[in-house]
């Protein structure tokens, strides 16, 4: 379908907000924002955390709101009982997002509103009566758990899941379209976390994951000569390190790679990022360690492995490039446990938990992969079901399709 043009001398004007825990959910909205301001919209911002600074780096106007507290454990897993055991707190912050919300709304007077995960911005929608089209990877709450549960635990711990949802679906109902950043059944990433009670599963429409890569960029044999000269990258196998997530859940991974890499074998090449700007590089002989690079593309086409915690939005860009995976996903983090086991399922990737990651582990599942043919197999299969989507595509052309029915 070709993007419906914008009406004569007008602007479109566009409010986004993503949730701000960690960066995934506004590096969707940048990478829908960079497209509608080619096109020619404005498109302003709000959010919080790390997601601020993130927004203003790709030149987007962005308001700060208040955060809703979420407290991690040293090893970046979610510290459930300190976050839960504080509503009064968690309250009070959702009224002022909300309150925020419809301040910057009134004032910027948006054509159209989304919202990736954040209730504050519905809410604030719906009392305003303003079409919102929300953005949703987790329609299921999953809880957290360390040590394993007795019967009566497990019992409580689905009632209460089974709760939440009821009460968040009832928000999430009232935006006008609700889109899922993931494949259909059955190579759906998130399954455990779309998996709903089917009347609130038909509303959602499963478009693809929102990946900020050119899909007609897939295969450039120049560039990719290019950029190994550029990095001073040998034909040993690649292996791609990308760390993302909360400074708390980069800082464990970071500390136990940094001992891996003293004596890890030569005959692999190691390319990290670690998610920092204004970071200075290590180079070592095999060891290449950046804070961060403005495109991914190369590096994804000419690497063997990718490395990563099992976030959604590097899950997906592996899908679309046909990369065979090892994630090890930050402890008791219900969405990149279910992430990675379901990529494995797939026979896409190997899984390593944080506390069993050493250099013995890591060396065994390179090198099963890189010695089992199926792995690459699948991913190419795979790879061709994922172009079959343009997520970006899709929202833009229903974007302008709601703006010109203004």
């Amino acid at each position: 379908m070709k993007t419906p043009s914008i009406k004569p001398n007008m602007r479109p004007k566009i409010y986004l907000a993503p949730c701000g825990i960690g960066l995934g959910h506004a590096g969707r909205l940048i990478t829908i924002a960079k497209k509608l301001r080619d096109l020619g919209a404005f498109c302003f911002f709000s959010t919080n955390g790390e997601a601020v600074n993130f927004v203003k780096s790709h030149n987007f106007p962005v308001e700060r709101g208040p955060a809703i507290k979420y407290f991690e454990l040293p090893d970046g897993s979610p510290d459930f009982v300190k976050t839960t055991t504080r509503p009064i707190i968690h309250i009070s912050a959702l009224l002022r997002q909300i309150c925020k919300e419809i301040r910057l709304i009134k004032r910027i007077n948006p054509d159209t509103i989304i919202t990736d995960s954040r209730i504050s911005t519905v809410i604030a929608s719906w009392l305003l009566g303003r079409p919102c089209l929300l953005i949703l990877q987790q329609m299921k709450v999953i809880l957290p758990h360390v040590k394993e549960l007795s019967k009566i635990r497990r019992i409580l711990k689905k009632l209460l899941e089974y709760s939440l949802v009821a009460c968040l679906s009832v928000v999430w109902r009232i935006s006008k379209k609700i889109y899922v950043p993931d494949f259909p059944y059955p190579f759906t990433i998130a399954k455990s976390q779309v998996n709903v009670y089917s009347s609130f599963y038909k509303r959602a429409e499963f478009i693809g994951p929102i990946i900020d890569i050119n899909l007609n960029a897939l295969s450039n044999k120049r560039e990719d000569v290019a950029f190994r000269r550029s990095f001073d990258l040998n034909e040993l196998p690649l292996i791609f390190l990308g760390l993302s997530g909360t400074p708390k859940e980069k800082k464990a991974i970071t500390e136990k790679f940094r001992e891996i890499f003293q004596s890890f074998p030569k005959t692999f090449q190691f390319f990290v990022t670690i998610g920092r700007r204004n970071f200075k590089p290590i180079i070592r002989e095999n060891v290449k360690i950046y804070g961060w690079i403005e495109t991914r593309t190369p590096i994804y086409r000419i690497c063997d492995i990718v490395i990563h915690r099992g976030g959604h939005n590097t899950t997906s860009e592996c899908l679309y490039f046909g990369k065979p995976m090892i994630i090890i996903p930050t402890p008791s983090h219900p969405e990149k446990i279910d992430n990675a086991n379901s990529v494995r399922r797939l026979g896409l990737s190997l899984v390593i938990s944080q506390s069993h990651v050493s250099k013995k582990s890591l060396l065994k599942a390179i090198n099963t992969i890189l010695t089992t043919p199926s792995f690459g197999n699948m991913a190419k299969a795979i790879r061709k079901q994922a172009l079959k989507f343009n997520a970006v595509k899709t929202m833009v052309e229903h974007i302008f399709m709601l703006y010109n029915k203004r």
